[in-house]
């Protein structure tokens, strides 16, 4: 039993998204028969100022303490401080117990007036990548002979071929997958509890990727334009399902005509990196991706200052977008000694948020995003390294950092469950409180491997308990097109990561679509824990990890085993729940090897 814990969640703070001038209820509970009194250390304005809490009540096993602080500055960061009933004194921070001084930087912290969306935290959204997911259209798509791009032609694809390696297809492989196919396939999705979807880039271009923008203004007619984009985003929202897009503002393609006019000397020559030696410098030296140059006022006004502009443009009517994922966020407004990367995202931030304060802003960065992650610029990452990368890790898959070929990730020594408790709290713990309830929580995406496919460290058991744990992370668990049902792409290279989507029911791996089904019914059915629930971690070893979620009335406990026999785990107290997908309500806690269950309170 813990000495004294707290957090900020629904269970101890209220409310969770306090605005300025607003008492806020902070909570925490210690062990009766331990703690003799609790208090609170807040940090105004640069000084520390200490109330004492009130004991309010025992909820059967904790006694609960309460102070109330009025939020007067644009954030909340405070500590607990206690003392036991042996005269000894402790302190508790978002690290924990200790005996030590807190460093200001261990405080929690909970953001005052936070503009984050009402509906992530509760929703699962599905990646799809249009040319590969369905086509709903056939008079429409690319066909051969249409153009060539940097030399090359396009390629019409059957839907079950294997895609086109690079030097094959030079990403003009088009499957023709369109608008129209995803609202087709709306049943689907609300069929796996899907209620958002991310759809990789739909501006016009040349590749199948699309990242190589040739038009930003408009939607490629190849998917259906700018009307068959309104008619899926109308068709997706009947259903309860909001559209968030992937955009590059980063890199054009070298057919944009800003680029052809910069080329040639034109107004839009300012719109990009000169090189120095007659041409224009392109991102990680890709020579079709030229990167913009945001030190041009007139090109940071149209791509997100104007009314019109390009960001702002998508989130109006008619189209009523509900977000951006921000391709390669981390680079765009950054070149050589310049940095605006941050200045950026803080006026994109305040633009799309006067729009639409629930609009969802999140950036792709592969490493940690807590420098973007303050409450004034984005509102989550693609959590790679709060998810898919420790999760991976934990099936023994060596990080992508560390390979030679990162798209064919080798073998490692796998994570204990000490080690993967380490890492998630870690990342966890580096956020502002309430920050941790927007992020996307991935295993897999267009840029990333599958890990059902990597075949020299799959066990399915404990690819299983990777997928509970995504789905379980405060967040938003973000399945990427046919994951859950077990479709093909092995190890190797990016164009393995996106085969078309199998739509004969036949070809499915059942036991996984049931899986995720699941999954989404239990998010659902304890969305009170699941969504803005208290999130903590409870025993670990070497073979075990145990994290829970837990709100007023709710208890989530997810046990992950590595172990290679039978275990009866006596250290986790699941009497009284019950496991959510067998319906089992065990009198003692027993795992199959490399099994995981998941107990709910009854």
């Amino acid at each position: 039993m813990e000495i004294l814990k707290s957090g900020i969640s629904n269970l101890y703070t209220r409310p969770l998204y306090p605005h300025r001038g607003e008492e806020v209820f902070l909570r925490a509970l210690a062990d009766p028969s331990r703690v003799k009194w609790v208090r609170i250390t807040v940090i105004d304005h640069d000084n520390l100022s200490r109330y004492g809490m009130s004991k309010l009540s025992n909820d059967g096993t904790y006694d609960v303490y309460e102070a109330r602080i009025l939020a007067n500055d644009n954030e909340l960061r405070y500590w607990f401080e206690g003392q036991l009933n042996d005269g000894s004194d402790f302190y508790l921070t978002k690290r924990g117990v200790s005996d030590f001084l807190c460093a200001w930087e261990d405080a929690f912290v909970l953001k005052v007036d936070l503009d984050v969306p009402s509906w992530t935290s509760s929703s699962i959204c599905y990646q799809i990548f249009p040319d590969r997911f369905c086509n709903g259209d056939p008079s429409i798509g690319a066909r051969r002979g249409d153009y060539e791009f940097d030399g090359h032609p396009i390629t019409e694809m059957a839907w079950d071929d294997k895609p086109l390696q690079y030097l094959e297809g030079f990403c003009l492989d088009f499957y023709n997958g369109d608008l129209a196919g995803i609202a087709s396939k709306v049943d689907y999705l609300k069929s796996l509890g899907v209620s958002a979807v991310y759809l990789n880039p739909i501006g016009c271009s040349r590749t199948t990727h699309r990242y190589d923008c040739i038009d930003y203004f408009h939607i490629d007619p190849k998917l259906g334009g700018d009307e068959g984009y309104i008619k899926m985003i109308r068709t997706l929202h009947e259903a309860g399902i909001r559209v968030i897009t992937d955009i590059s503002i980063n890199h054009t393609g070298i057919d944009h005509p800003w680029f052809i006019s910069a080329k040639d000397g034109g107004p839009e020559k300012d719109f990009y990196y000169s090189n120095g030696r007659g041409g224009f410098d392109c991102w990680f030296n890709v020579s079709t991706l030229p990167q913009l140059n945001y030190g041009s006022k007139s090109l940071r006004e149209t791509v997100y200052e104007n009314e019109d502009s390009v960001l702002q443009k998508f989130i109006r009517e008619p189209f009523l977008q509900d977000g951006w994922r921000l391709d390669v966020a981390t680079s765009v407004g950054n070149h050589g000694d310049e940095h605006m990367c941050h200045e950026i995202w803080r006026d994109v931030r305040r633009r799309i948020k006067a729009i639409n304060r629930d609009a969802y802003i999140v950036g792709e960065d592969w490493d940690d995003s807590s420098r973007y992650l303050t409450g004034d610029q984005w509102d989550a990452t693609m959590n790679y390294v709060g998810c898919s990368r420790p999760l991976r890790r934990w099936m023994g898959e060596k990080d992508r950092f560390f390979c030679d070929n990162n798209n064919r990730p080798g073998k490692t020594t796998a994570y204990t469950g000490r080690q993967l408790c380490e890492h998630l709290r870690r990342q966890l713990s580096a956020l502002p409180g309430q920050m941790v309830y927007q992020q996307m929580n991935l295993i897999d995406s267009h840029d990333e491997p599958r890990l059902h496919c990597h075949s020299s460290i799959f066990d399915r058991n404990l690819y299983k308990g990777a997928v509970m744990m995504q789905f379980l992370l405060p967040g938003m668990p973000c399945i990427y097109y046919g994951d859950e049902i077990g479709i093909e792409g092995p190890m190797g290279t990016v164009e393995n990561c996106r085969y078309p989507m199998v739509w004969d029911e036949s070809r499915w791996d059942m036991d996984l679509h049931d899986l995720y089904v699941n999954l989404g019914k239990l998010r659902k059915e304890y969305s009170e824990a699941i969504s803005e629930g208290q999130w903590e971690f409870g025993f670990c070893d070497d073979e075990v990890l145990e994290f829970r979620r837990v709100s007023e009335h709710q208890k989530v406990v997810l046990v992950m085993y590595r172990g290679e026999k039978r275990r009866e785990i006596n250290e986790i107290d699941v009497s009284g729940m019950q496991d959510y997908l067998t319906k089992e309500k065990p009198e003692r806690l027993v795992l199959a090897p490399h099994s995981s269950r998941a107990f709910v309170s009854c």
